[in-house]
């Protein structure tokens, strides 16, 4: 199953942009390999460990831009204090 995260973060309004894009006006480092739209693919050929690195990428770069929206809105170091409390 692929779910694409921007999709399922938009709902029902909304504009839809892509991880990537975010990723890049953050100056993040974004998909180092294969892209997404390649999994279905990838899974019909059996390269699970490729599907694998896709979505750990996924998943770092949404850290990685979750991270900087809470830096911007001062959440990230209110997150840290309550974390050492």
């Amino acid at each position: 199953l692929h779910c694409d995260l921007a999709v399922e973060m938009k709902a029902a309004g909304g504009v839809y942009v892509h991880l990537s894009e975010v990723a890049c006006r953050l100056n993040l480092p974004v998909k180092f390999a294969d892209k997404a739209s390649q999994v279905p693919l990838l899974l019909t050929n059996g390269k699970l460990k490729r599907v694998v690195g896709i979505a750990e990428a996924d998943v770092l770069t949404t850290a990685a831009v979750f991270c900087a929206h809470l830096e911007t809105h001062g959440d990230l170091a209110g997150a840290r204090i309550a974390q050492v409390r």
